[in-house]
């Protein structure tokens, strides 16, 4: 959006919320945004799934060596 252009003063710039408020912000349709957080959702899925397994392989080692040790 260059922002920058709507920059105000000089020694320390800033944005003013009068000249941002008025911009028009766009964004992905609703559409798109399920899309997104349905692939997100998919992956946190598959991310817990791998914690769980890897937390639990330090028990699983030690009852297999118990097992045959």
């Amino acid at each position: 959006m260059n922002l920058d252009q709507y920059a105000t003063g000089v020694a320390q710039s800033g944005l003013s919320v009068k000249n941002i408020e008025p911009l028009e912000v766009t964004g992905p349709s609703l559409e798109i945004q399920r899309e997104i957080v349905s692939k997100i959702q998919k992956l946190e899925d598959k991310t817990t799934k791998a914690k769980v397994i890897v937390e639990s392989s330090s028990e699983r080692k030690k009852a297999i060596l118990k097992e045959y040790l």
